[in-house]
């Protein structure tokens, strides 16, 4: 008990953990907490369409799983009454059942397809909008005095970095949501 309860626990306050990490070291670079606390608020709105892509591309990929298992089991079934089918003059009809399920596959998987590739350019402008809001910020305050240039460059390359591991990570999060 005491076990799940610890294990509960610190998946409970591990954001606020990490969060409380990331404000000391903007603030430790002297970045002020209004800054600080718009990148922690901005994680959620991120989260929120990681979440919602990844919805989207399960439901697609399990239909379109689906469709493929209808399309194997109409072929094994015909397969199987291949001469009953020639008997009764049926092969059009046949070939037309066929012709729908192999069309409501391919539709499964463009849908599935378009959810997949909008992951990565929507990424890439809210990544583009963050940045650019954080060198505006930056400008600022390198003009007032407040930051050193060094110590703005050096922000602007951490920046630079977890943008590029947050862009690979969801190619990866779209590969596991698609099994």
């Amino acid at each position: 008990a005491n076990l799940l309860a610890s294990v509960i626990g610190s998946l409970t306050y591990f954001g606020t953990i990490v969060g409380v990490h990331i404000v000391a070291t903007l603030n430790h670079f002297g970045v002020h907490n209004g800054p600080s606390m718009a990148l922690l608020l901005s994680a959620p709105a991120v989260l929120f369409v990681f979440s919602n892509l990844g919805k989207k591309i399960r439901k697609y990929a399990g239909k379109s799983l689906r469709s493929s298992a209808v399309m194997l089991g109409k072929l094994q079934e015909s397969i199987a009454a291949i001469r009953v089918v020639k008997v009764y003059n049926r092969q059009n009809y046949e070939s037309e059942v066929y012709k729908g399920i192999s069309n409501r596959l391919l539709k499964q998987s463009l849908r599935l397809a378009r959810v997949d590739s909008a992951t990565g350019p929507l990424l890439d402008v809210l990544g583009m909008i963050a940045g650019s809001a954080a060198l505006l910020l930056g400008i600022i305050w390198v003009t007032d005095s407040n930051m050193q240039a060094s110590t703005f460059f050096g922000i602007l390359i951490a920046l630079g970095v977890a943008a590029e591991s947050v862009r690979k990570t969801s190619d990866v999060w779209n590969q596991i949501q698609d099994c």
